[in-house]
């Protein structure tokens, strides 16, 4: 995700910054099936091309050979996408539908506001300033609500996305959410964990619905590690 794709703020309102380093300490459960690549590391698109390998169909129907192409090339793709964006992770499901790869994958990222806190919300105390920070970036983002999660407060943002067009198959229709978590100890520090899945005419239309509803409960698992290193 780039700089570009951060929600819009006033004048007023802090500015959401990419941060270089890498973060560790948060875990979150997956279904099986998904994988986790670091996307700034160079062996990952090895070790992606290895695991695609894997759970490609070596043998399928004719028609189906272009969805299998057009899945490693989506998987690619993501993993430039996040590399570019200057994201930690890339997760991908690879497990399939019925041998039918899913267009879709989420990344996960390290964001800085690049200006303090006002001081009347700095004065409320961490908790109540992560809560006050959250509503307003809520207010700037499309189809945004506030989440009491686990792991803390969190802003829910999703809007619809469209896909680049090729000479093969026309541009693909999707949906992107959005979860922004301060981090704990450090209103300045966020993380974004950005998901995005396209419809396919091989998969059914209810199956976007399924894996909007899949990344929320991934999200539901997720929590901070004790000396978290940002």
């Amino acid at each position: 995700m780039a700089d570009d794709d951060l929600p819009e703020t006033d004048d007023d309102a802090p500015v959401l910054r990419a941060v270089p380093d890498s973060a560790v300490g948060y875990r979150l459960v997956l279904p099986p099936g998904w994988l986790r690549l670091d996307a700034r590391a160079d062996a990952g698109r090895a070790r992606l091309d290895a695991e695609l390998d894997r759970v490609l169909p070596k043998t399928y129907q004719p028609t189906l050979a272009p969805v299998v192409a057009q899945a490693r090339a989506q998987a690619h793709s993501a993993l430039h996408q996040a590399r570019d964006a200057g994201a930690l992770d890339l997760y991908l499901p690879l497990g399939g539908v019925r041998g039918i790869p899913i267009p879709a994958s989420f990344l996960v990222a390290v964001r800085r506001f690049a200006a303090a806190p006002p001081p009347t919300l700095a004065a409320q105390g961490p908790e109540a300033l992560a809560v006050a920070l959250i509503a307003n970036l809520a207010a700037t983002m499309p189809d945004a609500k506030t989440r009491m999660m686990a792991a803390g407060p969190a802003v829910r943002s999703t809007r619809p996305v469209t896909g680049a067009a090729s000479d093969t198959s026309p541009a693909m229709t999707g949906v992107r959410v959005d979860y922004i978590w301060p981090v704990p100890g450090d209103a300045a520090l966020w993380v974004m964990a950005s998901f995005t899945t396209m419809r396919t005419p091989e998969l059914p239309a209810s199956i976007t619905d399924q894996l909007v509803a899949l990344f929320d409960a991934i999200m539901s698992t997720w929590r901070w590690d004790p000396g978290l290193v940002l």
